[in-house]
């Protein structure tokens, strides 16, 4: 990805096959990134003019979405963030405040105290890059000036979204961590309205984690951003398919992570639903089956078919 600003420098970005950002690169230097699931773990420079000091690498240490402290070289700070975990204040090892931000309702700095530089994040999941005013937020990328997205939402207008590029209604309460908010699959149901997920073996012997279309050997489960693009066997007539047992659900994908899973988007509106690295491709079934309360039915009039 290449971005040319109007002074006429050039930013580049690089993408690991999940779609994690792992490189930006301007004139002054390039940034590399390393990731634990959809969480940026370390960071730091290298220079063309100058070797890499211990300075120039970052470790950032996170609660679920939100940082709670930065180490940096030889030193270590505490961040404070508020009730959506969006930081105000960071601390150093003395307890001395090095650092104080105050963000308008979209997400623009109103005040700051302390270097610029010092804290990248702003709403959860938002990294912000001072060089093109945006923030990456790992699906999309988000602009404070105008609080919104500038790539649309993959879930088009379904919710009664007034527009395709908005954030979400109320950023005192929400948060959007990844910029991928919902997905979308056919599933039979239980009485009780859930999904069919179980983690052992099911009654008539198959795969437990079948009713989810995951059979063994797989190495993920298959999601659409879109309702129209899933397959006609996976969805009922009601909603275009063949099958008459189907119920359409929708999964927010900012959930995923406290189950070790991790949304991989590799496709224009394919996600794959997939074990994070480092946890055993055996665990995919199990976890699977622990996410079915918060798949949520679909009815039909709630979805905008144009």
């Amino acid at each position: 990805m290449r971005i040319q600003r109007p002074d006429g420098s050039v930013i580049t970005f690089k993408y690991d096959a999940f779609g994690r950002r792992i490189e930006k690169k301007t004139a002054r230097a390039t940034t590399h990134f390393v990731w634990d699931g959809n969480i940026p773990l370390h960071e730091w420079k290298t220079f063309d003019y100058r070797e890499t000091t211990d300075n120039d690498r970052i470790t950032w240490i996170f609660q679920d979405f939100v940082p709670v402290a930065k180490l940096q070289g030889d030193k270590s700070y505490s961040i404070i963030s508020d009730h959506i975990g969006t930081p105000l204040v960071a601390i150093d090892n003395e307890g001395v405040k090095v650092w104080e931000r105050e963000l308008d309702i979209y997400g623009k700095v109103r005040k700051l105290q302390g270097d610029k530089w010092f804290m990248p994040f702003l709403y959860q999941g938002q990294y912000y890059d001072v060089e093109t005013e945006l923030a990456y937020n790992r699906f999309r990328y988000y602009s404070p000036d105008i609080g919104a997205y500038i790539s649309q939402d993959p879930i088009g207008l379904l919710g009664n979204n007034p527009t395709l590029y908005g954030y979400v209604f109320d950023t005192n309460t929400w948060v959007d961590i990844l910029g991928l908010i919902i997905v979308f699959r056919g599933m039979d149901s239980e009485n009780n309205g859930k999904p069919i997920i179980h983690s052992g073996e099911t009654t008539n012997g198959n795969n437990a984690a079948n009713s989810l279309g995951v059979r063994i050997g797989e190495s993920g489960m298959s999601t659409s951003t879109t309702i129209k693009d899933i397959q006609p066997h996976r969805k009922s007539p009601d909603f275009g398919g063949t099958r008459k047992s189907s119920t359409m659900y929708s999964l927010d994908t900012d959930v995923l992570d406290k189950y070790g899973l991790i949304a991989i988007k590799d496709g224009d509106t394919h996600v794959s639903i997939k074990v994070k690295e480092g946890i055993s491709q055996n665990e995919l079934g199990k976890r699977l089956a622990e996410t079915q309360s918060e798949w949520k039915k679909v009815e039909k009039e709630k979805v905008c078919t144009t």
